[in-house]
């Protein structure tokens, strides 16, 4: 059996928990780096089920047209393809087409979740769902009522509250301000106009007030960095002061997140972006090594149920649009909602995925 043959089910059944309706309009957006037939699967499954659809395939090279940003390694960041982040005719083509839809399948390898248009996207009431991951990882994690309860539960906890706070046995602590800000749920599937999600996922993510961050971050052994897509090795101490990183200190680990922050010479990709808090009953904190890093974005160990993760750089919501991106997940830690546990030594609080 070919991978057309045995995933196409598993696609209708994902693009129909993404309530597609007979007649609407499907984008499909890939690149070279596109997982091999994700394009034709996503375009068959909307067929089956009645949809119109069309393709958008964009290239992934071009950056030597932009010096600022060609002189780095980009690949894993979510602004890595110039023709979605640099200003030009063809992002604007692109952008209409994408308008022009009612479902967007993104294929990119990084996603287009922060792309400046996304927003664009999701008040035209768009649904907007991103594939990237491979099949087996699709199956496993395959999204669930269950599943959307806890984390729209937890989402509803982290829009009610006016702070944050990380810690961990290790010398984590870190306070961030989000009185007034949404919590946004990650579940699995795009299933309500303006929203988008990544399937896999189960997440819930927050974008603290810019600035409102400090303390101390301790990375220890076992922690990922991505887009590095590599287990900490030895402790990484990060002291944040406004929002912002103002001394990376360690070992290896410590040496390979300050040299490639410190080598865009932009005060900007210092800045803390938004924070998680992992859910899914079965995305593994130990999958990483299974996988060769071009194959995976990382969706286990950023949706593993009880861990949490910080991010750094890109904040669209305060038009901070810089290019690199670290996403950080630490397992063992501490999760306070206004002094309230949620996470508790890696553990999710099983209140907290109740409605209040």
């Amino acid at each position: 059996m070919d991978r057309f043959a045995d995933l196409l089910p598993l696609f209708v059944e994902e693009f129909k928990l993404c309530n597609l309706q007979p007649g609407e309009i499907v984008a499909v957006l890939s690149e070279p780096n596109t997982k091999h037939a994700y394009d034709e699967l996503a375009m068959g499954a909307a067929a089956v089920l009645g949809a119109e659809v069309f393709r958008v395939s964009v290239p992934c090279l071009g950056f030597r047209k932009t010096p600022h940003r060609a002189h780095n390694a980009i690949r894993g960041n979510a602004q890595g393809i110039p023709s979605l982040v640099e200003p030009s005719k063809l992002r604007l083509a692109v952008r209409e087409a994408l308008l022009a839809a009612d479902f967007i399948v993104d294929l990119t390898q990084e996603s287009i979740g922060l792309v400046e248009f996304r927003e664009e996207i999701q008040a035209a009431k768009k649904k907007l769902l991103t594939i990237s991951e491979p099949p087996d990882m699709l199956e496993r994690m395959f999204p669930s009522a269950e599943l959307k309860a806890e984390v729209l539960a937890l989402r509803d906890r982290f829009t009610a509250a006016s702070e944050v706070r990380q810690t961990s046995p290790w010398g984590t602590d870190v306070r961030y301000d989000i009185a007034g800000v949404n919590g946004i749920a990650q579940y699995g599937m795009a299933d309500v106009p303006g929203k988008w999600d990544n399937w896999p996922s189960g997440q819930v993510n927050i974008w603290p007030h810019d600035g409102s961050a400090n303390g101390v971050a301790v990375i220890q052994r076992g922690c990922i960095v991505f887009p590095f897509k590599r287990y900490v090795e030895t402790d990484v101490t990060i002291t944040v002061e406004d929002g912002f990183i103002r001394a990376v200190e360690g070992g290896l680990d410590a040496d390979l997140i300050r040299h490639y922050l410190e080598s865009w010479e932009d005060p900007e990709v210092y800045a803390m972006a938004h924070i998680s808090v992992g859910v899914h009953p079965r995305a593994q904190w130990s999958a990483l090594p299974f996988y060769d890093k071009n194959e995976i974005v990382g969706m286990d160990a950023r949706s593993a149920r009880g861990g949490t993760l910080f991010t750094t750089g890109p904040n669209r919501f305060v038009n901070r649009m810089v290019q690199p991106h670290f996403d950080i997940a630490c397992p063992g830690w501490n999760v306070y909602l206004d002094d309230e546990p949620v996470v508790l030594d890696g553990k999710l609080v099983e209140a907290a995925l109740t409605p209040a």
